[in-house]
């Protein structure tokens, strides 16, 4: 049974570690777009400063869930 529950929160570690990854490529994709046009400025204007906070602060959430998940796993193990 407690292996099962470890697999469980493994699966769901996994989830998270690759919603994450693609949280942080999608704003690396942003980003390298932007500067490589030149208009990154332009583009934050567009988008908004709220906008690029609130994905940036989703981004930071997200990791601080990742790496609580990360201590909880390695203090079952």
């Amino acid at each position: 049974m407690l292996q099962f529950a470890h697999m469980q929160q493994t699966a769901c570690f996994s989830q998270r570690a690759l919603f994450i990854l693609q949280l942080l490529l999608q704003f690396q994709l942003f980003h390298v777009l932007a500067v490589q046009a030149r208009q990154f400025r332009s583009i934050v204007q567009r988008m908004g400063k709220e906008a690029l906070l609130e994905l940036i602060n989703h981004i930071h959430d997200s990791l601080e869930i990742l790496l609580f998940d990360v201590h909880i796993l390695d203090r079952i193990q």
